[in-house]
């Protein structure tokens, strides 16, 4: 017997826990869009009887481009293809109780049996976004605008991309972006649109090609013999959503440690001699602030392992060789930037962080390092806990200053002077080597 292929079938991905940080984000864009402009998800089935495609595209396109088998019934059934049959049928089952307009989104797993090849795969997910009972440009308007405000808050610039109109006059959605063009070659399945037909496509030289696209469609019921319902709706891939005009921000972890003793009371410079009392990070992914006591530390190792970049101050002298001494692994292979190191090399020289917070922010540290000693041996764990979280803000507001600004400020004798700092890399997507693969 021949030994057992890892690979997975032809034309479909794994997704490994890294893969699913960026398909989850990707999701959940797609969801707060889409609900943030009144949409509701549904869902159904991917076994549709083969009819409802047949009825739609033809046998032809179905025989040869689907996943279609006999059931132990006897009867045709496809892995559906696309999402707006369903929908159809669906709607057409409740058309009389429904109450219109409709504003339904789903994100369904799609199935289609041709040549893999760059941005296509035999499944992929897709956002589908459809508005039912709105006719004319004021549907369409509405459609254009949410897609828009997908690809905003995957973070592209107008000029990544184009909204490119058909069967319309692009001026009448010019205030809705200023990157709308009309494109009379635009022709998007011409048999199934009734009306105005668009795509997003991605202006990037390289990957010139369509990222989402649709248009209206008012006669979508009619296969099932009830009343049309003015339709307008539209579909994103997973596979354009993460291209390359689209990014999955960095999820960025700002973190500070307090510890119970100092270097005197074990007799070493080594930090990985002390013994933390408690762990303070900022969450870029959750936008959140949260603490761990070291008892809790097992909560923290999910987080940093999925962390694109740990960020902190003097970290990599100290934080890390530190938290490094109750990891099961090495944070070491994880990415990080030492704000500390980053001046030292631009400027020659180390700086506290309370001097960088006055000069930089206009404010002070809310305490010191003995201090959240004296706290632990006095059983206060909230004077810690809050210390603790205001290191990391400022840590985290100095951050996205020098991002920013290309600097950093601080105070020395009662004058202000000036870190000039090269971030251009900071944030650059680089590799990292985590496999997430540890039992948390």
């Amino acid at each position: 017997m021949s030994k057992l292929s890892t690979e997975p079938y032809k034309g479909v991905q794994d997704f490994y826990p890294e893969d699913m940080v960026v398909q989850n984000h990707i999701f959940k864009v797609w969801r707060e869009i889409a609900e943030r402009f009144g949409y509701s998800e549904y869902s159904a089935s991917p076994l549709e009887l083969t009819e409802i495609y047949t009825e739609k595209s033809g046998s032809e396109i179905v025989n040869e481009q689907t996943f279609t088998f006999l059931d132990r019934g006897g009867r045709s059934v496809t892995l559906r293809p696309e999402m707006t049959p369903s929908l159809a049928r669906m709607v057409a089952a409740r058309r009389r109780s429904l109450k219109f307009p409709l504003r339904w989104y789903s994100i369904p797993n799609l199935f289609r049996y041709e040549r893999p090849q760059k941005g296509r795969r035999r499944e992929h997910y897709q956002l589908n976004v459809d508005l039912m009972g709105v006719a004319g440009l004021e549907g369409d308007k509405e459609m254009i605008s949410l897609a828009y405000a997908v690809m905003k808050e995957f973070g592209a610039q107008d000029s990544d991309f184009q909204i490119r109109i058909n069967n319309a006059n692009a001026e009448d959605f010019k205030e809705i972006a200023p990157n709308i063009v009309y494109d009379e070659s635009l022709a998007r399945g011409q048999a199934y649109y009734t009306g105005t037909v668009f795509e997003i496509f991605d202006t990037n030289p390289e990957n010139p090609r369509s990222l989402a696209g649709g248009g209206r469609y008012d006669n979508l019921l009619e296969m099932f013999e009830v009343e049309s319902v003015p339709t307008v709706g539209f579909g994103m891939g997973d596979m354009t959503s993460s291209k390359p005009t689209i990014y999955c921000p960095m999820r960025k972890i700002v973190f500070d440690l307090e510890t119970r003793n100092i270097f005197s009371d074990v007799g070493s410079a080594d930090p990985a001699k002390l013994d933390i009392s408690l762990a303070a990070i900022y969450d870029s992914e959750t936008d959140s602030y949260s603490s761990f006591l070291e008892e809790e530390l097992h909560k923290l190792w999910p987080i940093l392992e999925r962390a694109d970049m740990l960020i902190g101050f003097n970290s990599d002298h100290f934080d890390i060789p530190l938290l490094n001494k109750y990891y099961p692994g090495d944070l070491g292979k994880i990415r990080s930037l030492d704000i500390l190191k980053e001046i030292k090399d631009a400027y020659g020289r180390r700086m506290k962080l309370d001097q960088l917070a006055e000069g930089t922010l206009g404010k002070n540290k809310s305490g010191h390092g003995l201090d959240a000693i004296k706290w632990w041996k006095a059983g206060e764990i909230e004077k810690i806990r809050q210390y603790c979280i205001d290191d990391v803000m400022i840590t985290k507001e100095i951050y996205d200053y020098a991002i920013k600004n290309q600097k950093l400020l601080f105070k020395e004798g009662g004058i202000l002077k000036e870190i000039k700092l090269d971030t251009s890399a900071w944030e650059k997507p680089g590799d990292n080597k985590m496999t997430f693969s540890l039992p948390f």
